[in-house]
């Protein structure tokens, strides 16, 4: 990843191991900077879709409609405050929690890879979520949203599946 290039799509993955030195990582965190105080003083937050492109189509000209939330994580601070980001953060962490919680329990051997699958392609989600803005996106909200479902129906598979086990 660190030999010299050319081409355009390789020096992008390769700015991703030289943060320092990354513009558009530098940009995103000044805007950050910029926005902190803002979400300290409104711990609900600006409103749902005071930022990005929502704010310029509902609330143009305001100082949230001109901020880029290139982060999903800062987009919901901005827009929920501090206290929704915890609530959005505790919500990430009980759906890991309980993804973790029915492996560990299972019993069935493929019920198991299909919990692991799922919890793996979620974690790598969320942690996508805070360079980007991921989890708000077609096609991966859809995507997202149907693993947390198949996470918890899991559960009820792996019942009937013990369940002929035993007979």
């Amino acid at each position: 990843m660190i030999i010299p290039t050319g081409n355009p799509t390789l020096y992008r993955l390769q700015s991703a191991f030289k943060p320092q030195k990354d513009a558009s990582m530098n940009t995103r965190l000044t805007n950050q900077k910029k926005i902190q105080p803002f979400i300290w003083s409104h711990p609900i937050g600006g409103g749902l879709g005071s930022t990005g492109f929502f704010g310029k189509r509902f609330s143009p000209g305001s100082m949230l409609a001109e901020f880029p939330p290139d982060s999903g994580f800062v987009r919901v601070a901005v827009e929920l405050g501090w206290i929704g980001l915890f609530i959005y953060c505790s919500l990430l962490f009980v759906i890991l929690r309980t993804g973790i919680t029915n492996y560990v329990n299972s019993r069935n051997d493929k019920i198991r890879a299909y919990y692991l699958a799922f919890l793996v392609m979620i974690f790598a989600m969320i942690v996508s979520n805070y360079p980007q803005d991921s989890l708000s996106q077609l096609p991966t909200s859809i995507i997202f949203f149907l693993s947390l479902a198949a996470l918890v129906r899991l559960k009820e598979f792996d019942k009937s599946a013990g369940q002929n086990q035993k007979k």
